[in-house]
């Protein structure tokens, strides 16, 4: 799984962000790439503590046990899986503002480090 840590991945992945164009095809979901790339910028937003949502109930019954299934060795999340209700983009974007903001904060992550993640249990799966 890509590490934003690794300044390599970070470069990789800022290309890739760059690519886009406003009618790249979707692989999975609804979002276009606008909407897709503000998601993007909400959950940096939870990982650095910018925003922190509450647990859900379920979350706190069966979070626990789905957490090792939807997370484990490192393999990317599976197609369509549920997010966090407050990561759903749904009103439209612009690709340039989302972009640039998505860069930024990817900016603000690396330079603080993995010292300064959010400890805000996840919403779900909680610590």
């Amino acid at each position: 799984m890509k590490n934003l840590f690794e300044m390599t991945q970070v470069q990789e992945v800022k290309e890739r962000i760059a690519l886009l164009r406003p009618d790249s095809e979707r692989l999975w979901g609804t979002m276009n790439a606008a909407q897709a790339v503000a998601h993007c910028s909400a959950g940096l937003e939870l990982a650095l503590g910018d925003k922190t949502p509450p647990r859900v109930f379920v979350g706190r019954l069966l979070g626990w046990i789905v957490k090792p299934l939807a997370l484990k060795d490192g393999e990317p999340m599976r197609r369509n899986s549920p997010t966090i209700k407050d990561l759903v983009v749904r009103d439209e974007r612009d690709l340039r503002t989302e972009r640039e903001r998505l860069w930024a904060l990817i900016d603000r992550f690396v330079a603080a480090g993995p010292a300064r993640c959010t400890q805000h249990p996840h919403s779900f799966f909680g610590r």
